[in-house]
């Protein structure tokens, strides 16, 4: 997966991976092709934030933690068309 991120400077967003399976039908018509597809895809993104809500009790100043998030995805696709 490509991530193109956001407009927060502090988020790298690292992309990830996606994998999917499935199956379909397809049935000539003249001079195209009509299909039908159904299939189960996974996706996997990485993306890491900076916080700067915690302080330094002895200076009072902010600094930076880092937290890595994982996001999954599930999803059921469904694709119709047609070849000519």
């Amino acid at each position: 997966l490509l991530a193109l991120g956001g407009d927060d400077s502090s988020t790298d967003y690292k992309g990830g991976w996606t994998c999917g399976a499935g199956t379909g039908f397809r049935w000539p018509m003249g001079g195209f092709e009509s299909y039908i597809k159904f299939g189960f895809r996974y996706g996997f993104t990485v993306r890491v934030e900076d916080n700067y809500y915690y302080y330094d009790d002895i200076n009072g100043s902010p600094f930076p933690t880092e937290y890595t998030y994982h996001s999954n995805f599930y999803r059921l696709e469904m694709k119709w068309g047609f070849k000519f």
